[in-house]
């Protein structure tokens, strides 16, 4: 396990944001116990911003604190999957969709490049590049999303659903079907379609949902 500080914020946000990573990227896996005394120790700091770090991500539902007890990592409940890719599919299809006017014509030719760096990228099979191509695609989209309610929602069940993709594996022939699920969204938005870029959302997201459920996330590692 590697937790370390990105000196930005007070130090309760520093360590907020370290063991968040930690957790989404499965250096903190699903059941793995927490020890305060061990995370302050290699973050270098006291206990109290870790305390109040992991209260933080206890409220976020990814931490579990028994009081006096033990503190470990959520585990996954395979049946909440679905559940959790379902509520972003509706939310990011509302933000997508209130985002179309706000798309410049800059911003359309840096998601086409986005798009073809992460379409070599998959072939290159340098998935992890690609995910983070498809990351910046997304923020790129939301970002120009009118409707201030829906991103707060959205970023309540974001890490939720990263961790659910990192459990998932890095799997070609599904960053492959990615890409051309992006092209569909890039391509109902440039046509101005609202209902298309809401059902081409939610066929990404659907896609997703079949790849947990034909078995690609480790059953044993979320359940």
């Amino acid at each position: 396990m590697v937790v370390s500080l990105n000196p930005k914020g007070t130090l309760a946000e520093q360590a907020y944001a370290a063991i968040k990573e930690a957790i989404i990227n499965l250096d903190l896996g699903p059941g793995d116990a927490i020890v305060e005394d061990e995370l302050a120790a290699q973050l270098g700091i006291s206990k109290t911003p870790v305390r109040q770090a992991l209260a933080q991500l206890e409220h976020e539902g990814l931490v579990v604190r028994i009081p006096y007890r033990a503190t470990y990592v959520a585990e996954i409940d395979p049946a909440d999957a679905r559940d959790l890719i379902e509520l972003r599919s509706v939310l990011e299809a509302v933000a997508t969709r209130s985002a179309m006017t706000g798309l410049s014509d800059e911003d359309f030719v840096e998601a086409e490049d986005l798009l073809d760096r992460y379409d070599t990228a998959v072939e290159r099979n340098r998935l992890r590049e690609a995910h983070e191509l498809a990351e910046r695609f997304h923020d790129l989209i939301l970002g120009r999303n009118s409707n201030r309610h829906v991103v707060p929602l959205l970023e309540s069940l974001n890490a939720q659903v990263r961790r659910l993709r990192a459990l998932g594996g890095e799997h070609a022939d599904r960053a492959r079907r990615t890409g051309i699920e992006h092209r569909a969204i890039l391509e109902a938005i440039r046509a101005g379609d609202g209902e298309g870029v809401e059902r081409a959302v939610r066929t990404h997201h659907h896609a997703f949902v079949g790849h947990i459920e034909d078995g690609r996330v480790d059953r044993e590692a979320v359940s």
